[in-house]
């Protein structure tokens, strides 16, 4: 299989640009799914060669921001697969992002470029903000960042990072950074950053929420839909039109809802004069698997918390006695939260483990 990806990368260098997306979804195979091939082998170097690609096409003025939406996702798959493993590539690829972010015009790519940087951040924050700091972006990069998380629609929705996975990735990043000792994070920075990621958190808590009451509501309309057996689909005359209505009926009812399912998206995306960009926040790779599926954001944050309570309890209570009666509130709504999660958690290893143990 890996004999493949030389020419998919020849493609992509010569005629193949038009179908990115749709090469994306290999090239994060052979990288989530054999990973130390990908960092160990050196003849060919499958690193150098990935470098080489992106580095390419991300500078290039020729190509529209939609046309490189791939290459930010293509760095995201390696720092969050080859964690710990890829320090040399951390400043090349940083420096490649923040020089395509200064000059992208759609929100879309703006984000993924940012998340890049929260990846990083995740992968290794110290190591990430050290490197920002000799580029002398680093006051830059962030005050983009909380601007963009910042900006809402007319509609009160977010403009930015509207994916549950984009605000996970955020979450991650922002929180590695409340991790970092004093003398890298000043104060001021540190209650900017613990504000920023309790907002985040309580919008990805919402979100998950939302969706997954949707798929109740789905998964309740197919088992109506189920309440019709086999056997009365076997005999045909008897079916339908004993229960009062026949085929033109049935169509009618799919047609009410899959009107229904457009009102449901077209509420998902305002019609905002300033939503210029709402195709291009759904792509064919939200399916993928990450690493990052199995951290839990709101223990993540707990955890880091804890650390800095450990580490330097004069700082988080510093800290604490900054914030407002209503971040002191996130605080504590996302403390609990954490520990319900912990508990969910913990019963799902449970139940697959004796479903396991059963088969």
């Amino acid at each position: 299989m890996w004999s493949l990806w030389p020419l998919m990368m020849e493609a992509l260098a010569d005629w193949a640009i038009d179908f990115f997306p749709n090469i994306l979804v290999p090239l994060d195979n052979y990288i989530s799914r054999s990973t130390a091939h990908f960092l160990t082998c050196k003849d060919p170097n499958y690193q150098q060669s990935l470098w080489d690609m992106i580095s390419t096409i991300m500078p290039d003025r020729n190509m529209e921001d939609s046309d490189i939406e791939p290459a930010p996702k293509l760095i995201e798959v390696v720092f969050q697969n080859c964690r710990g493993q890829v320090d040399q590539w951390v400043e090349p690829y940083l420096r490649i992002t923040v020089e395509r972010l200064r000059r992208a015009e759609k929100p879309y790519l703006k984000c993924l470029l940012i998340q890049v940087i929260a990846d990083a951040l995740y992968y290794n924050a110290a190591l990430t903000l050290s490197i920002l700091h000799k580029l002398g972006v680093a006051t830059e990069i962030f005050g983009l960042w909380f601007q963009m998380l910042q900006q809402v629609k007319k509609s009160g929705v977010r403009a930015n990072f509207k994916r549950e996975h984009d605000k996970k990735v955020c979450c991650l990043g922002l929180t590695s950074l409340l991790a970092l000792p004093a003398d890298q994070l000043p104060g001021e920075a540190l209650g900017r950053i613990f504000r920023a990621t309790l907002d985040l958190l309580v919008a990805y808590k919402d979100q998950v929420a939302e969706a997954a009451k949707e798929e109740e509501a789905e998964d309740d309309d197919d088992d109506m839909d189920g309440f019709q057996t086999d056997d009365e689909d076997e005999d045909g005359d008897g079916s339908d039109k004993e229960m009062g209505f026949d085929a033109e009926d049935g169509d009618e009812a799919d047609s009410i809802r899959l009107q229904k399912l457009a009102a449901q998206a077209k509420d998902l995306r305002p019609n905002d004069e300033d939503d210029d960009d709402s195709d291009n926040d759904y792509s064919d790779d939200e399916e993928l698997q990450s690493p990052i599926d199995e951290v839990d954001p709101f223990i993540f944050f707990v955890d880091t918390v804890k650390a800095m309570q450990a580490s330097d309890p004069l700082r988080l209570q510093n800290l604490t006695q900054t914030l407002d009666f209503h971040y002191q509130a996130l605080a504590n709504g996302v403390a609990q939260h954490a520990e319900q999660r912990r508990v969910e958690i913990e019963k799902e290893k449970m139940e697959k483990a004796s479903a396991g143990g059963a088969l």
